[in-house]
This record gives structure tokens, C-alpha cells and sequence, in this order.
């Protein structure tokens, strides 16, 4: 529901548009894609930078002075798939698996959100985007797709060109392409590096000869390649594996008078898997499985680890974008220091961790922001010996939430049991419970819903299970779970009063549950059908919507489709001006809930994040102000419009309708009115092309009769039949296939007599002579006596009925 924003414009800037255009704007996210690494963009001591991908959308969030701002952007069709960004944090790169590649400027909107500078639809057609590369000084974006073909394009993408500056083939032998790292040196920022399932594949672009080139070194036995990266200030390159293995490449050899990477050694570092590598103030960092991180040197010495109490796996290090300079008491200066930071730390020598070298040297390395598998974010400052975590753990996918409906509180469940409840004015987690459900696909809860008091909050699970949880203590009920179904649970609604609950399962049962001494007993169960939606109408009567409808209330409702979210102005009258949708997921929605305050909370299939969208009803009420009077806004959705010949045709047809003779009777007194009986606007429907089924008629003329009027005008008939005609005619192949579904499986001809006694006994029945008479019509060199006629077996081709029948 909703209410008319008020809206003050000031000056024409890119928010006033979006104000003007879009009927939801994404303004928080609650949760992240732990499966997509993030870019830390921090450059100072004070405040954490971080850009992180939910869905089809990014994350641009700062953490200053405690105080966290985040600009949610959606920019893709599809799922984010990897973020990357230059060495100076301005540009950022990120791509979906199919549609596109965008390049955010972070400083082209000073004060507000990044902002797509370049867009890259679709570079190889209708193969995949595998991963991308973005050099240090953002000039050049590499990018590498794995299908029929490896492919490998280079784009110089400041210059704006519509097709890339060179291409070349990779070996397809060597498996998926997994990432792609340029070189950070001053004089090879045009060097990358490949990592392959079986390879790495080094190459470069020459900007003289505007070509690229590529490279593969010799194989030696290794597989699994998790990541790779080039070693500063040096000619090596360091790949790590899931077998905890590192090797070394190094072009300390000349081959055909050139510099080429070779092998050069491995290490067996660990016994788990190492996925990922960095390198950063002359040091290599590596996390692993076994949630460790390790410093390495340049030639890959031990210098210093650490591990947490509870490790998990390592997904993510991303380092800070600029250096930080470091000052020992006594004025000796250390750590790596850079132009455009003047920023200074004192650092007492007795504190700092050091190394295992014999020297025992400090370990001086700026903070980074460290990932894990189960989707927890931490600022590490090794220096500092400070582990700080940020914003909120993303563990699983989210499979269901509610809104409370008096305070600002969202309450979540993931896929491993665990409710959250958040503030939304804080926007923070503020409790949370451990449910021990199944972790199987038959217990995570798929249902949550709170009472309208806001005393009681349900969870209903896959297998049946009904939790009772007090959200003001995040305490499960003593009589939990409840089990009065096997079938996944979809609804639970309560009664206005609280004192009733209703469940809807899987198999289309409903259930009635009291409340009685602080426990809930079941009154009674039936079979339904399956239930879309379940509604109380008053504190002891509910009913239940299925698939196929939707009821309204208010001035606005808010609804989803499979990946849109939409708004509608009430009341539903068929104007295609009154209601306005957003493309809101890639895959699909699962559920999405309303609230006061004109917001809107939705997650999708897959996503470990909640999204919260306001709601702007702005553009739908300017709408109405150019759509026009009368059958203005009805007439858009005819061939033609207005002064169409269809509406010519369709009023001539109103009008003629009158004057034709009733019941056979031609001494009728014939007259003209502006309005139509009722009783004839069915078959008034088929004359206009809508050839309504039983079911159909039905549902017209029971609409039709709650009007409680005699006759309809040419505007209301016409809203009638845009309302309730079919939006999509079949196709010869739909009639062909349902043709092969009446007829038991029959591929070339049918049997005209056993299809018209399948017509006769299956969905609605027709009459017999009916049929003859269709017979006879589309059939005539085949039934001369009527298709019941003894011994009359005739063949049609099932292509030939199918278009006599389309």
C-alpha cells in the first residue's frame, strides 16, 4: 500500500529523474553475494570503502565515524558475476555472466552514487562472460569467455570504440578460465595473467602495434588453479591450487630471442586448499581453507600467519587502494609511503608482530578486508592487531522474511536456520536465533509471518514443522514445532485479532489453528486448491486466493511477477496508465513484502540478501494526467488506437448488434441507444474476436451482474473486453500439441470420429449436433453426412487440422 509522495523539485539533477521515472528505487541491502569477491576502495585510516554485489545489483558501502552509507545500484539483467577495480579506486568493473560489462565512475557524482560511465552489451554474443581484467591505471579491460570457442578480447574502453582493439583464441583443452590479473608495475601495466581449471596463460598487449599477445607455459602436471598474481618489482608470478601447492614462474630464461614465463619451482604449502593470492607492499598474502592467512617473500619464505578461534574458509583479501606511512617512535620512518597520502601513524616497535626470519624483522602491511565462505566480512589491521567485522553475515540463502507491522523490524531466515531480526532505522541485526531445523532441502523454514500485534512471529518449514518464536526474546514455544501437515508450508496468516492462525501447504490443504493457554491446537483441515494467497475478511472468516487471482485494497496494492514489482492505483479498471513495474531480479522472486512508510522488501531465488525498495508513486500520477479522457487510455492497447479502423469496426459491430432482428422475430421495433443489454454482450464478444470458452462466459456475465445495471456503453463494453480477453492467441504448434495430448499420443493424422468423441467426453462438453455442424463446416469433402455417420472413419493430417482450427 501507498500513499502520494510529495515532491518538491529543485533542480534537474540525476536523482530528480530517477524520482520522475521509477516507481521503486533500491535503497538499502541487507546482505550480500558471498560468492562474488569484493573490492576494498578504502584510502584512509578512518573510514572503510567497500563495493559488494547482491543479485543484479552493487553495493557501494562506507563505514565512517560509525556512521554507514551505502548506494545500492542496479545496473545488470542478470547476477553480478565479478567486481574489479584500477589502483586508484576510481573505476570500477563489473559484469553478469551474460548481458553486460559496466564501468562505474566513483567520482563523476561528486556527494552521490557512482555512475555507469560505459556499458559493454553483450561482447561475445551468446557465449558466456567468464571473468575480466582491469589494468592498474584502468586503461585497459580484458575479457574472456569459455563456450563452443575460449575467447579473449581486449578493449582500450576510454576510447569508446564499438568493437574490441584485438581478439584472440585461447586453448580449449585447459578448462574454465577462472580470473584475470594485470600486472601492477609501472612499466608492464599492459602484462596480464590467466588463470585456467588446468593453466595460467600469460599475456600483454602491444599499444604500438595495437595487437595482443599470448603465451602458455609449459605444463607440468598441476591442476586446479585457483588464482594467480604477478610479484611486484620482480619477473615472477606465483599460482596457487586447491591442492595447497604454489608455483612459480619466472622468465629468467631467453627463448627465440625473447623473455618468456617458464616454470620455475612449486612449494607444497598446505594440505588445504589455497583460493586466493595477493600481493601487496612487497609481500605475498594467501587464505586458505583452513581460514589462515600467510606473508610470504618475494621468494616465497615464510614470514608471518595468523588464523582466527572459529576459521573458516577464505574466499576474499582485497588490500586498501593507497599505501599509509608509518613512523617509529624516535622518528624513523618505515612501511611504504605515497604521494597523495600525507597521512602519518606512530607505531611503537615493542608492539608490532614480527616475523620468522632470523632478523625478526616488523611486519608492516596495510589493513585489507578479508571474506569467508560463510559470507562474514572482516577488517584485518595487522599492525594494529585489530580484526573488526562489517556489515552483515550472509551465511545462506534467504528463504523467508516478514515485516513487523508496528515497529521497524525486518525478521529474516536463511537456509541454515538462522532468524534475524533488524532495525530498519539503524539498519542493524539486533537478535537472532539458531532454529534447529533439518539442514536439508525438507527443513529450512519457507514461511515467516508476525501476528498483527506483533506478539507472536510463525515459522513454517518444507517438512510440515510450525515454529513459535517470541520475537521480543527470539525464544522458541515450548510446544514447537507443530506438525499438522507433511507438505512444504507456503502461507501462514493470522487473524486481525491474533487469536487465529491459517497454514496453506503444498498439497492446497488449509488449516485453522487456535490459540489456547499459550499453544495453538488445530480446529480443523480441508483441501483446498493451491493457494496463491490466504486473506481474513473479518476476525472469523478467511478466504483463499488461488494462483490465478489477486484482490485489492487501499489507494495502491503492490504485487510481483516472476522478476518484476509493480504498483497499481485502485480501483482496477483495465487503464494501462495506472500501474507501473520495475525489473527487480534476474532469475525470480520469491516472496516481497509491503509497509508502512511506502517501502517494499522482496529477495529472490538464490540470494543470501533482503532488498528494500521505496515505493515512489510520483510517475504513475503523472501518468494519468497525459493518458487522456474516456477511451483514451483504453484504446492504446487496440491495433490503431483511437481512430483505428479495429475501433470503427468494433463500434459499427455495437450498434449493428442492435438493429439485428431478436429470437427470429422481424416485427420487432427496432431502436438505437447508446448502451447495449447485457444479455447480448456475450455474443457481441465473439463478434469482436474474443472467443470466450464456458468457464470464460461464466466469469463475464457473473462480473456483469454484480454491476446490477440492464444495459453497458460502448466504454464500458470495450473495458470488458480488454479486461478479460485472452492476451496471447495459441499458435499452430500449441494446437498441434494439445491436439496430440486429446488424441493419446497420435504424431501424423487424426482420427476424425475418436476426436470428436474425445471433444464430446473431455473439459467442457459440446454438443453433439454442434459438432456435426463444425464438421460438416471445416470438413467438407470428408464428412458429407456429419461426422457420426455409420462407418464414417475418416484421416486428417494432424498439420492440416491444426490450421483449420488456429
Amino acid at each position: 500500500m501507498g500513499e502520494i509522495v510529495p515532491y518538491n523539485p529543485i533542480e534537474d539533477s540525476i536523482d530528480d529523474l530517477q524520482h520522475r521515472c521509477q516507481p521503486f528505487v533500491l535503497e538499502w541491502v541487507f546482505g550480500f553475494n558471498p560468492r562474488v569477491p569484493l573490492v576494498n576502495l578504502t584510502t584512509r585510516k578512518d573510514s572503510k570503502e567497500l563495493v559488494m554485489a547482491s543479485g543484479n545489483a552493487l553495493i557501494f558501502y562506507k563505514l565512517e565515524n560509525q556512521t554507514e552509507v551505502a548506494h545500492t545500484l542496479v545496473g545488470h539483467k542478470s547476477n553480478v558475476s565479478m567486481i574489479l577495480s584500477d589502483a586508484s579506486g576510481r573505476f570500477v568493473a563489473s559484469t553478469d555472466n551474460l548481458y553486460s560489462i559496466n564501468i562505474w565512475d566513483r567520482e563523476g557524482n561528486p556527494g552521490g552514487a557512482p555512475l555507469a560511465i560505459r556499458t559493454i552489451y553483450e561482447p561475445f554474443k551468446s557465449a558466456e562472460i567468464n571473468a575480466i581484467g582491469l589494468s592498474q591505471d584502468g586503461r585497459y579491460l580484458v575479457v574472456a569467455c569459455s563456450g563452443s570457442q575460449h575467447l579473449l578480447q581486449l578493449w582500450q574502453w576510454t576510447v569508446g570504440n564499438d568493437a574490441p582493439d584485438d581478439s584472440v583464441e585461447l586453448p580449449s583443452r585447459l578448462g574454465k578460465i577462472k580470473n584475470i590479473r594485470f600486472c601492477a608495475d609501472h612499466g608492464k601495466k599492459n602484462h596480464f595473467i590467466i588463470t585456467l581449471e588446468s593453466a595460467v596463460i600469460f599475456g600483454y598487449f602491444d599499444p604500438r602495434k595495437q595487437k595482443l599477445f599470448i603465451e602458455v607455459p609449459k605444463k607440468h602436471g598441476f591442476q586446479d588453479y585457483n588464482d594467480s598474481v604477478f610479484v611486484d618489482d620482480s619477473a615472477r608470478a606465483v599460482s596457487v591450487t586447491g591442492a595447497g601447492m604454489a608455483i612459480v614462474w619466472a622468465d629468467d630464461k631467453k627463448l627465440d630471442g625473447q623473455l618468456k614465463k617458464q616454470f620455475l619451482k612449486y612449494l607444497h604449502l598446505k594440505y588445504a586448499s589455497i583460493n586466493v593470492i595477493k600481493c601487496c607492499d612487497r609481500k605475498l598474502i594467501t587464505g586458505d581453507d583452513d581460514g589462515e592467512i600467510r606473508f610470504y617473500d618475494a621468494h616465497m619464505r615464510i614470514l608471518y600467519w595468523f588464523k582466527q578461534e572459529d576459521p573458516e574458509p577464505i574466499r576474499t583479501i582485497s588490500f586498501g587502494v593507497l599505501p599509509r606511512k608509518y613512523v617509529f617512535e624516535g622518528g624513523q620512518q618505515s612501511g611504504f609511503s605515497s604521494e597523495n597520502n600525507e597521512e602519518e601513524e606512530v607505531l611503537c616497535m615493542d608492539s608490532l608482530p614480527r616475523d620468522v626470519s632470523l632478523e625478526g624483522n616488523p611486519v608492516i602491511v596495510r589493513s585489507f578486508i578479508m571474506a569467508t565462505k560463510s559470507g562474514r566480512i572482516y577488517d584485518v589491521d595487522i599492525v594494529q592487531n585489530k580484526i573488526q567485522e562489517l556489515y552483515y553475515p550472509s551465511g545462506s540463502i534467504i528463504t523467508s522474511f516478514d515485516v513487523h507491522p508496528k515497529e521497524q523490524h525486518l525478521c529474516c531466515c536463511d537456509g541454515n536456520g538462522k532468524v534475524t531480526i533488524f532495525d530498519l532505522k539503524e539498519k542493524q541485526p539486533i537478535m537472532s536465533l539458531n532454529v534447529p531445523i533439518q539442514r536439508t532441502r525438507r527443513g529450512r523454514i519457507t514461511a515467516l509471518n508476525y501476528s498483527p500485534c506483533g506478539t507472536f512471529l510463525v515459522g513454517g518449514a518444507e517438512n510440515g514443522y510450525i515454529w513459535a518464536i517470541n520475537p521480543a526474546t527470539m525464544i522458541i514455544g515450548e510446544d514447537s514445532p507443530l506438525q499438522y501437515s507433511c507438505e512444504k508450508i507456503r502461507q501462514l496468516v493470522f487473524a486481525p485479532d491474533s487469536k487465529l492462525l491459517v497454514f496453506a501447504d503444498d498439497e492446497g490443504s488449509v488449516g485453522l489453528l487456535q490459540r489456547e493457554n499459550e499453544s495453538w491446537k488445530l480446529l480443523g483441515k480441508c483441501v483446498s486448491h493451491k493457494t496463491a494467497q490466504v486473506l481474513f475478511i473479518t476476525p472469523s472468516r478467511f478466504l483463499s486466493i488461488g494462483d490465478d487471482r489477486l484482490l485489492p485494497g487501499g489507494k495502491f496494492i503492490t504485487f510481483m511477477t516472476n522478476k518484476n514489482l509493480y504498483i497499481q492505483q485502485l480501483p482496477i479498471d483495465g487503464n494501462p496508465f495506472k500501474y507501473m513495474g520495475m525489473f527487480a531480479h534476474p532469475k525470480m522472486l520469491k516472496a516481497s513484502r509491503p509497509m508502512k512508510d511506502q517501502l517494499m522488501f522482496c529477495f529472490g531465488e538464490g540470494d543470501h540478501a533482503i532488498s528494500m525498495w521505496r515505493m515512489n508513486t510520483v510517475p504513475l500520477i503523472e501518468n494519468q494526467k497525459h493518458c487522456g479522457p474516456g477511451l483514451d487510455p483504453f484504446c492504446t492497447l487496440l491495433p490503431g488506437g483511437k481512430t483505428g479502423c479495429y475501433v470503427k469496426e468494433m463500434l459499427s459491430l455495437f450498434f449493428y448488434n442492435q438493429i439485428s432482428p431478436k429470437n427470429g422475430d422481424e416485427d420487432t421495433e427496432i431502436a438505437i441507444h447508446d448502451a447495449m443489454d447485457i444479455r447480448d454482450i456475450p455474443n457481441y464478444m465473439r463478434s469482436i474476436g474474443f472467443h470466450m470458452t464456458q468457464f470464460e462466459e461464466d466469469n463475464l456475465t457473473a462480473e456483469i451482474a454484480s454491476l446490477n445495471t440492464p444495459s453497458l456503453t460502448f466504454a464500458e463494453v470495450v473495458a470488458l473486453f480488454l479486461n478479460h480477453r485472452s492476451l496471447l492467441n495459441p499458435s499452430c504448434e500449441d494446437i498441434q500439441a494439445a491436439l496430440t495430448c486429446v488424441t493419446g499420443g497420435i504424431f501424423e493424422s487424426v482420427e476424425l470420429g475418436s476426436f470428436v468423441g474425445a471433444l464430446s467426453t473431455l473439459g467442457e462438453r459440446i454438443d453433439a449436433r454442434e459438432l456435426t455442424f463444425y464438421g460438416e463446416v471445416l470438413f467438407p469433402e470428408c464428412v458429407p453426412r456429419g461426422v457420426e455417420a455409420e462407418g464414417g472413419s475418416f484421416l486428417v493430417p494432424l498439420d492440416e487440422l491444426a490450421e483449420k482450427l488456429c
